[in-house]
């Protein structure tokens, strides 16, 4: 938003012939000095502390150049004051734009000569390049696999049976999303959002050529904004809900396989009931390396799992620095 003052300021002119300087650009059309006609297109913004005003004088527009010999004269006048000539046809003369405030120094060195240019890029590449191959010779060490000779130790399963029981739990959420069968204990106001609200403005003055000699100060405004928190409830409640209270296990060797005797309490849907929630199930056969002595284990489906026995021996991958075996590569001997 702009706003104009209400006081009309002269510009300035420096008199090209005779250097006179700081002639008033509206009061001076002539160089005080020499008598020399003002150039409009040296006229200039004087500094704050040099500001003359112009009381009273009626604004008629931007001065016209003479189509005859160039001189500026006022918007009002028919004639040139220079030579006589007819105005009409005439056009405005060029305004002074108001100087705008530096752009902040981006410290940057001028451009490098060609060949340190190529240097450099040069440079940069065999860094690449060296980064890559350290890369990639990292991930050949870390995923490298060896041969080895494996027995097997010993083969056993597991069977787990997770049991949840219904209970009380305590949470929180906006109140509008409580859920259905949450019970409400307590409310309190809690920051939900932001907005942004006005607050004054951000004004600047600057100053605006009439193209008469003249100009004047005109402040421009932009609103500003802060942030407001935007606050709800927060609701503190109570809902029944499923957690993990236990987990039943079986084990064993080579033998049958079996799932835990499972012993529920109370079942239904009330506190304090319990359900069956999941079972998992591993069959894992456990090798040895005879020359390391390390043991690693392999989980393997069942009908896969029973055709290994303890002392049968088999041969396969495993990782240098893992030293785990690549369960996929084993081939019996």
């Amino acid at each position: 938003m702009s706003q104009g003052t209400d006081k009309t300021y002269q510009m300035l002119w420096d008199c090209q012939y005779c250097s006179q300087k700081k002639n008033l650009g509206l009061t001076h059309r002539h160089c005080p000095n020499c008598g020399a006609t003002q150039d409009t297109t040296t006229r200039y913004f004087p500094p704050d502390s040099e500001k003359v005003a112009v009381e009273d004088h009626p604004y008629v527009g931007a001065d016209v150049l003479c189509p005859s010999c160039g001189n500026a004269s006022s918007r009002a006048a028919r004639c040139c004051g220079n030579c006589g000539g007819s105005l009409t046809g005439g056009r405005d003369v060029a305004l002074v734009q108001a100087p705008q405030a530096p752009p902040p120094p981006q410290w940057q060195s001028a451009s490098p000569p060609t060949s340190t240019w190529k240097w450099k890029v040069q440079y940069t590449f065999v860094i690449l390049g060296a980064v890559l191959a350290l890369f990639a010779g990292t991930c050949a060490f870390v995923f490298h696999k060896r041969a080895g000779a494996f027995e097997v130790k010993e083969t056993h399963w597991e069977r787990n049976i997770t049991v949840e029981q219904l209970d009380m739990k305590r949470d929180s959420a906006w109140c509008d999303a409580v859920p259905s069968d949450g019970r409400i204990l307590d409310r309190h106001d809690e920051e939900r959002s932001t907005k942004q609200i006005p607050d004054g403005q951000t004004c600047t003055t600057t100053k605006k050529d009439q193209g008469n000699g003249t100009y004047k100060e005109v402040q421009e405004c932009k609103p500003k904004y802060k942030s407001q928190s935007v606050y709800d409830k927060k609701c503190d409640f109570e809902a029944p809900r499923w957690v993990t209270l236990r987990t039943e296990k079986a084990q064993g060797g080579d033998g049958a396989r079996q799932w835990p005797t499972l012993s529920l309490g109370r079942t239904g849907t009330s506190i304090g009931s319990e359900r069956e929630a999941s079972r998992t199930e591993k069959d894992i056969v456990t090798f040895v390396e005879p020359s390391t002595g390390k043991t690693s284990t392999c989980d393997f489906p069942e009908s896969k799992w029973r055709t290994f026995k303890p002392g049968a021996r088999y041969q396969g991958k495993i990782g240098a620095v893992t030293g785990s075996i690549d369960c996929d590569t084993l081939v019996a001997k």
